[in-house]
């Protein structure tokens, strides 16, 4: 009998042992099903890689159409230019022959109209500084002008902007304006010297109405409309500071009667008189005397 129950005892230990060992083999069936999970998820990315491909095939096809269909129309038929808008400000351009110039322009394709060829077109325009034409979607042109603001006259057919551009206009126009010349045609030096010397002068409220200067290189001014100053080719700089250092106490209190200063002594300065004042001189009158070289 004992030995019986020892054996069942051991068939008992037997089955629970294999019990146990049989609980790991039930894990291992949870494998397949992870492979199956996987297996879905592979497959849904393949499936929603080949919806997203058919929609940029498809949207790529219709663009494709869209530019084959535009590049088969005629391009100067194609979305016509309706309305030319233009701004800027302005006093002397001629706004009515730019708007007949532009007038050319409608009709023509939003995209194949050209440009550049239209700013070059209207910077023909003398009094045109700068121009902008831009394009406005679907059926539009921008242009943008600016203007040039005339500072100085330039020989009797020219005017002289602030940027020192001589271009041409009606300078009878413009008398109001100082009249500036070269010889040597060089409208940047000649601007900014005119510049510097009126700078100088407003200080003594003296207005140069005009500065030439000639084939010699030789500098005249006109101060205040009528007195007409000689400096000669040298030494200028230092001619215009002795003009200015005798000018208060010499020069203004008779000015009415001096025609004409001249500079062009190294020594000092002559001037000349009017006739009036020559007369008054051999008069007597005191009050008008004046030396004629200084």
């Amino acid at each position: 009998m004992f030995k019986l129950s020892t054996l069942v005892d051991s068939k008992k230990t037997n089955r629970q042992g294999s019990l146990k060992l049989g609980q790991p083999k039930k894990k291992s069936k949870a494998k397949p099903q992870a492979s199956k999970k996987q297996s879905r998820e592979v497959v849904e990315l393949e499936w929603l890689k080949q919806v997203i491909n058919r929609k940029v095939a498809t949207v790529f096809i219709v663009v494709a159409v869209i530019i084959s269909t535009v590049l088969m129309l005629p391009k100067e038929d194609f979305l016509p230019i309706e309305k030319i808008i233009i701004s800027g400000d302005y006093e002397q351009l001629k706004m009515e022959r730019i708007k007949n110039n532009l007038d050319n322009y409608l009709g023509q394709g939003f995209f194949s109209v050209d440009i550049k060829y239209i700013q070059r077109n209207l910077s023909r325009e003398p009094w045109i500084d700068t121009i902008s034409v831009k394009r406005i979607w679907p059926d539009k042109l921008h242009v943008s002008l600016k203007e040039k603001q005339a500072i100085a006259r330039w020989d009797g057919k020219h005017l002289l902007s602030d940027k020192a551009v001589i271009f041409a206009a009606d300078s009878k126009s413009f008398m109001n304006l100082p009249r500036i010349n070269g010889y040597s045609g060089q409208s940047v030096e000649l601007l900014s010297r005119y510049g510097e010397i009126q700078y100088e002068f407003s200080k003594l409220g003296i207005h140069i109405a005009e500065m030439i200067e000639d084939s010699k290189g030789a500098l005249s001014l006109v101060l205040n409309g009528k007195l007409k100053v000689s400096l000669g080719s040298e030494n200028n700089d230092m001619k215009i500071k002795k003009l200015l250092s005798v000018y208060s106490d010499q020069i203004k209190p008779r000015a009415e009667y001096i025609k004409h200063i001249d500079f062009r002594y190294s020594n000092g300065f002559a001037i000349a008189w009017t006739d009036e004042y020559l007369n008054l001189e051999k008069s007597g009158d005191s009050k008008k005397r004046g030396n004629k070289n200084v």
